[in-house]
């Protein structure tokens, strides 16, 4: 009986160190003695590895700072290379924003400057003609209206305020792209003009001031397509009020000047 329970005892110690070697987190358990009864830690453990086992994360907590005590570092989802080409893109983006702003408000600021230019002269027009019609006597015939110092007087003195006003819409600059607006100027030029040579000749000969002026309506029509054409995309306010003002009415000038002198020629005798 004593050989049989210590063979017993025997083969237990070599199925505990047969489990032992197989499992070693087994080695962290306490150890069964020759009596059968287990045993405390295994003394040949070392005491900072009989709690292999990594501790459980704390609500909250990465398993990887519950590991190492360190947080861990995640690697960047992008390269440098495509961080450059993002806030590169953003950066045209904005600059490519702030130009159109920019140049919107130029195209405003020239049509304002524009408009301003184009009242002047249509007011020196509208001054010149109703001086002239003051001094036109009542019953005009030819042989007076030829030699009539007053009108003559009259016409020069228009020709020269209107040729003033056209020159100050002359000096306008614009960027060279706001080709509508460059191309609006150069139209109503070419009408300021026709007004001065209509000037020009009644102050030679005041007769011709009643005879019909083919160059003023055209150049006033072509002036009206042209401007209209140069108003901006989402213009300031009053803009398009002022433009419908200064081309209101039939007769050219609009609201602001008069037609040439109508209708004297059928009273010649």
């Amino acid at each position: 009986m004593g050989f049989g329970r210590t063979s017993q005892c025997n083969d237990r110690k070599v199925a505990d160190e047969l489990g032992r070697n197989r499992h070693p987190n087994l080695a962290l358990l306490p150890a069964v003695g020759d009596s059968g009864v287990m045993e405390g830690p295994n003394p040949a453990q070392p005491a900072t590895d009989r709690y292999a086992y990594p501790p459980s994360p704390q609500p909250g907590q990465s398993p990887g700072v519950a590991e190492t005590g360190q947080p861990t570092v995640a690697a960047s989802g992008s390269p440098l290379w495509a961080q450059l080409v993002f806030w590169l893109s953003v950066g045209l983006i904005a600059l490519a924003s702030l130009a159109l702003m920019a140049d919107w408000t130029a195209r405003n600021i020239e049509m304002v400057r524009m408009l301003n230019a184009i009242e002047a002269s249509e007011n020196q027009m509208k001054v010149a003609q109703d001086a002239i019609l003051s001094q036109v006597p009542d019953d005009p015939r030819d042989a007076d209206l030829a030699d009539d110092k007053q009108l003559k007087a009259a016409a020069a003195a228009g020709r020269d305020e209107v040729a003033a006003a056209g020159e100050a819409a002359r000096g306008l600059s614009f960027f060279p792209w706001h080709s509508e607006l460059i191309a609006a100027q150069g139209a109503y030029l070419a009408h300021n003009q026709a007004w001065v040579d209509y000037l020009a000749a009644g102050a030679a000969d005041p007769r011709t001031m009643f005879d019909d002026q083919d160059d003023i309506e055209p150049t006033w029509r072509e002036a009206e397509v042209r401007v209209e054409a140069a108003v901006p995309l989402l213009p300031w306010p009053r803009i398009n009020y002022r433009v419908n003002e200064i081309f209101a009415n039939e007769t050219p000038g609009g609201s602001v000047t008069a037609a040439p002198l109508p209708g004297f020629a059928l009273m010649r005798s």
